[in-house]
């Protein structure tokens, strides 16, 4: 109203420079975070079912599915390797695993765990992915197991001793 009026006014009011300032820090969060995305996602799914079968060999058998999306133009080829190779053996269908351009693979795979690796039946695993060129990423998932030695001894339904002598045993007591 004040140039209708021919008053001068303010040239530079405070919407001028703070609405064009919130625009151009969203505009770099977004530049930003499309230049940093990489070029695959891995992740580690449960399987279906049981989380793990005991062998009769003493193995912890821990089925678990991995999913792998590529993000770029081109078909990759990627490896899948346990990080404690020691004590750590996998079994995989198809290696490496075929991703076409920007879709997404989904492969069970079993990893196989000595028992004793099991503390209060959990224990972190650890699979490296790899395409081979340049692509690395390492992703940890929780197995479960047995929960204890004596667990592991005990097969379904049958009795041992330190079932019948556990805290709640009426080894020495007398009715009534």
């Amino acid at each position: 109203q004040a140039r209708i009026a021919r008053e001068s006014g303010r040239i530079l009011r405070p919407r001028m420079v703070v609405y064009p300032a919130i625009l151009l820090v969203i505009a770099s969060a977004f530049f930003y975070t499309l230049s940093t995305k990489r070029s695959s996602e891995v992740k580690i799914l449960r399987a279906m079912g049981l989380p793990f079968t005991m062998q009769k060999t003493g193995e912890i058998v821990s089925p678990i599915r991995l999913k792998i999306t590529n993000r770029t133009r081109e078909a990759k080829s990627y490896s899948v390797t346990p990080v404690d190779a020691e004590t750590d053996e996998m079994r995989i269908v198809d290696q490496p695993i075929q991703v076409p351009a920007g879709e997404s693979v989904i492969t069970p795979l079993s990893l196989i765990s000595v028992a004793s690796d099991f503390t209060g039946g959990r224990r972190t695993a650890a699979l490296e992915v790899s395409d081979g060129e340049g692509f690395t990423e390492r992703v940890e998932h929780l197995l479960m197991g047995p929960q204890n030695r004596a667990s592991e001894a005990r097969a379904p339904g049958k009795i041992t001793d330190d079932t019948v002598k556990g805290p709640n045993s009426y080894e020495g007591k007398t009715g009534g």
